[in-house]
Parts: structure tokens; sequence; C-alpha cells
């Protein structure tokens, strides 16, 4: 079971409406070959906004979850809604991921839910990565943005990468992580940034940085192990730019999530109270423990419920105690969820996200436990 979830990373898609989320969901799906087409949201094509509803009014009104492979990961995407009407499930979304992708548009910057949502996100204990989307348009101010993000969120907002151009000329993405690439940025010294960056994460790491102040080289491997853990932690927000419309920076944005966003061996921002009702961190390993993150209803198979596994694995007869009712109810027919499709799979895990139908006792945060747990 550890073996399988170390390999997951569960992503939440957070920030105002208008960010660029969905469109990013598109490109991502469209480059891990899900889907042979990138659909958009004005044509009301693409897989997050499934709903009648959404593809009427041009944008998410519930979460929606997706699942793909990228670079030996498993990538578990939640796309949140952007509005404040809808906060509480894209809260309730956030929450069932160990990461969140904090989007923030190139034009209009921050916007009031960002706000909320960062400082829900703070109040969970999540770890986050700020994505400055939308940056093929016209206006495209990414400086002024990324300063905009620093004064509010942080100086621990830092890129990961800086943009090659902007508007209509913006090309692509250089690392400020990996030494290489000569292109030069749309803004700053690529060389103060990569300082920059390699400093606020030997800061982190006792070890490491009084190697850096002792002049000794820093293998990349030490690096990037600290720069997980700084990301685990909070301690560090990495800024990646992209356009989700272009799908420009976005391969390098799902590059970076799949080798530096915690994974589900570890839930990020979840804990238990064991009999004595002393709080405790969960691990993957153990008795199964889910929780509820949406209820739904599909004209076709009645009540949904979807659900993300912290420990363990679905019994095998599907028996489970409800903390909803104290009681116990059989989860049935598991199904792996991809926006608006279901497929029967035969067992779920710890970090799986997946859905079961007509079980009418499971509410939104209901949470089931292996009987005896």
């Amino acid at each position: 079971m550890a073996d399988r979830s170390s390999s997951i990373r569960n992503v939440s898609l957070v920030g105002h409406g208008d960010c660029g989320k969905t469109t990013f969901v598109e490109h991502a799906l469209l480059l891990a070959r899900k889907i042979t087409r990138a659909g958009s949201v004005p044509d009301g094509s693409t897989v997050s906004d499934h709903d009648p509803d959404e593809r009427e009014r041009g944008h998410s009104l519930d979460t929606s979850a997706m699942a793909f492979e990228w670079k030996g990961r498993n990538l578990q995407v939640v796309d949140c809604p952007g509005y404040p009407d809808f906060r509480g499930v894209a809260i309730a979304g956030m929450w069932s991921c160990d990461t969140a992708a904090v989007f923030v548009n190139a034009v209009s910057g921050i916007g009031v839910n960002t706000r909320r949502m960062w400082s829900a996100l703070t109040y969970l204990g999540k770890a986050r990565v700020i994505v400055i989307s939308k940056m093929d348009a016209d206006n495209a101010s990414p400086q002024s943005v990324l300063a905009t993000v620093q004064r509010i969120f942080g100086a621990s907002c830092l890129p990961a990468n800086l943009p090659v151009g902007s508007g209509p000329s913006f090309s692509g993405v250089v690392s400020c992580l990996r030494a290489g690439g000569d292109a030069a940025p749309a803004f700053g010294d690529l060389a103060e940034a990569r300082n920059a960056l390699l400093e606020a994460i030997v800061e982190t790491d006792d070890e490491l940085l009084d190697q850096y102040l002792g002049g000794e080289e820093i293998s990349a491997d030490a690096l990037d192990e600290a720069l997980r853990v700084a990301v685990r932690r909070g301690k560090l927000v990495p800024v990646l730019f992209c356009s989700g419309t272009t799908g420009k920076g976005v391969p390098e944005a799902l590059d970076f999530l799949a080798e530096f966003a915690p994974s589900a061996a570890k839930p990020r921002g979840v804990t238990a109270r064991d009999e004595a009702g002393n709080e405790i961190g969960l691990t993957a390993e153990g008795p199964f423990v889910a929780s509820v993150f949406k209820v739904t209803t599909d004209v076709h198979v009645g009540k949904l419920s979807f659900l993300r596994v912290w420990r363990g694995s679905l019994p095998a007869d599907g028996v489970v105690w409800n903390s909803s009712t104290d009681s116990t109810v059989k989860l049935a027919h598991p199904m792996s969820v991809h926006g608006k499709e279901h497929s029967e799979v035969k067992s779920v895990g710890p970090g799986d996200i997946f859905c079961v139908a007509k079980v009418d006792e499971l509410q939104l945060c209901s949470t089931v436990t292996a009987p005896g747990a």
C-alpha cells in the first residue's frame, strides 16, 4: 500500500473565478493523452465542467476530480470552483488533497476568493504552490503580480521558474532550480532568482545551511529532498508561470508537482483521534479511513458520494463504520473518477479518490473507517 501511495499526488486547483484552472486541466489531460483534443470553457467542452449548468454559465459550480499518469506519478486533480458563492464546496475539495495549486490571473492578479482560499489552506495545513496563469493574455503583468503575491502572501513565495516573454510573446519558462536554460526571462535576473531560491531552500535545513555557509557544494539530490520537505511543511511556496490556453509552462508545472508535491503516503492537514481522544497523525499504513468531500446526484445512477482514502484499503466486503450515523454501511462497487466518467475498480487504497452510488447514509464530511478501527 505504501509503495503505491508514495506515487500519488493529490492536488486541488483553487483561486478566484476566471483564473485559468479548468483550462489548465484540459491541457494537462491532453499532454497526458487522456483526451485527444483540449476542450474550452466558452465552448462548454471541458472534462472538468461537465454539468449542463456549468457549461451554460461558463464557470465551475462544484468540484470535479480527474486522474492521470505523469512522469511515473499518479496525479489526482480536484478542480475547485472559484466564485465566492461556492466557497464551501471548494474548501471541501481542497481538504481532500495534500497540495493546493493556487491560481492567480496574470492580468487581474489576486482576487477576493483567492485570499479566502489562502486563509483556509493555512488553517488546514496544506502544502501550496502558486501558479500565475493566463500568461498569454494581452495585458499580462507577471512582474507586478508576483510582487503583489509576495507582499500579500509572504516572502516565502519564490519563483521556481520565470516566464520567457509575456502576453502574446509568452513562449515558455526557464527553471530557477536547474541550471542550463539560457533564455532571458521576461523580468528579473535569472542568476539572482536561482540564488534566492537556493538560499531559501538551504535555510530550511540546518545541515545544508552549514554546508552552504562553509562553501561546500550541495548535491542536486540533497537540494531536491530539502525542497520537498520545505514545500510539504509550508516553509516555501514555489511560484510557477503558465498559459493553459497555449499549453506553455504546463508541462513544467506538472513536472514540478510530480516531483516536489507531497505524496499521499503521509497525508497533509488531517489528523485522527485515538480511543483516549488524543490527536494522532495518519499514514498510509493501518486500518481503512476515508472521508466524503463531495455529494451530488446523477440523473442515471442517483446519489453519488466522493471519498478520499487517508489510510488503508477498503475492506473486501465493503462494510465500514460511518461516523455520521454511528452504524455500519456498505460501500459496494467503488468507482474511479474522471470528470463525469466513473469506472468500477476492484479495490481502493491510501490516497485514492473514488465514488460510490446510492449510499444514502453518507453525507458531506462523513468519515468512514474499518469496523473496530
